[in-house]
């Protein structure tokens, strides 16, 4: 590479977080430790990796995880359906984080990326893993949506999320799918592909009936705001809670540029102040004490996850010094920032 990205960094720190490349042999595939002074084997077993050309494509694996880490990478702008149907998988984007455990029934979670995200995934020692991801870029999903459709409003939104219902059906053609040999021929490739749309066929209409997929914006974002920090949304005008979802969603969408009430509000085609009265009225926060709370959010997860030092950690949140950062964090959560560092 000929600039170095904050996960090669880090990765040259320390080996709890991990950058990967895959080695392939005839018998064997092994996910590697890569950008360490000593490659190592991390994951062993067999993985399928496929692009249908069209902004389409699937990977995954039936693998057993060799030691303790985490990797990182960076997750493009995707609706990604993960399908875990053996083992425990614990993996995020940015702030948002899912650990799923099959143990009693195999688990399935749609996110919607708008941007591209942080990601990381926890590998544990002992961990066998039977995963399958579908990634779907956002013009593919944008050619065959309808006028009124939940999908719609679903992939409007950075960051939304939901888990879904394993049905028999969806499990026995994502194993068959993990169970194909990476296609060679025509054919193959052909098939592989129908099984996949199949696939994806059935997973809809399970996400089409799920009612989290409802324009119910505090379910949506949940992991973005504290629950203790807000009331119950009054929402007592559909047009007006439409506007809020609205609002929340362009400024989650928009945390990593400047953003101002009046900026925010000249968005939206309305003044300044009745922003600000809207936004109290709804969520009982200043719009800047929203964002503030938000960034000082990702700042503390970053911290925690070894990701950025206080001073990196401060300028993406939006301070110049590092002192009113800490000021700032600590009025926060209690304790300042120093204390959330990972060692």
């Amino acid at each position: 590479m000929s600039k170095k990205t904050l996960s090669s960094i880090q990765a040259e720190k320390t080996n709890k977080i991990t950058l990967t490349q895959r080695i392939e042999s005839t018998e064997k595939q092994w996910i590697m430790s890569r950008g360490l002074k000593q490659n190592a084997p991390l994951i062993e077993g067999c993985f399928l990796s496929s692009s249908f050309n069209n902004g389409f494509s699937i990977c995954g694996g039936n693998s057993d995880e060799l030691t303790d880490t985490t990797v990182v990478s960076v997750a493009p702008t995707a609706l990604i359906v993960t399908i875990l149907l053996q083992g425990k998988l614990s993996f995020g984007y940015d702030d948002l984080i899912f650990d799923l455990d099959s143990s009693t029934q195999a688990l399935g979670v749609a996110v919607n990326l708008t941007k591209p995200a942080n990601f990381r995934r926890d590998i544990r020692q002992s961990n066998h893993v039977k995963k399958l991801h579908l990634m779907f870029t956002p013009e593919w999903i944008r050619t065959r949506l309808g006028n009124h459709c939940s999908m719609t409003e679903f992939t409007q939104l950075h960051k939304n999320n939901t888990t879904f219902a394993i049905t028999p059906s969806i499990f026995e053609m994502a194993a068959k799918i993990l169970s194909s040999p990476s296609p060679s021929e025509f054919s193959e490739s052909v098939k592989l592909e129908a099984m996949s749309y199949g696939l994806f066929s059935e997973i809809i209409e399970v996400l089409i009936q799920s009612t989290k997929l409802q324009s119910n914006l505090i379910n949506a974002q949940k992991y973005a705001v504290n629950a203790s920090r807000l009331k119950a949304p009054k929402h007592t005008n559909k047009k007006t809670y439409r506007t809020i979802e609205d609002i929340v969603g362009y400024i989650e969408a928009n945390l990593d540029q400047t953003l101002s009430l009046e900026k925010i509000a000249e968005n939206f085609s309305m003044s300044a102040s009745n922003l600000q009265r809207i936004f109290k009225q709804e969520l009982d926060l200043t719009v800047n004490s929203y964002i503030r709370y938000r960034r000082l959010e990702i700042a503390k997860y970053h911290l925690e996850q070894g990701l950025m030092g206080v001073t990196e950690a401060a300028y993406e949140a939006g301070y110049h010094h590092p002192a009113n950062f800490t000021h700032a964090f600590k009025k926060e959560f209690g304790h300042p920032p120093t204390l959330f560092v990972k060692n």
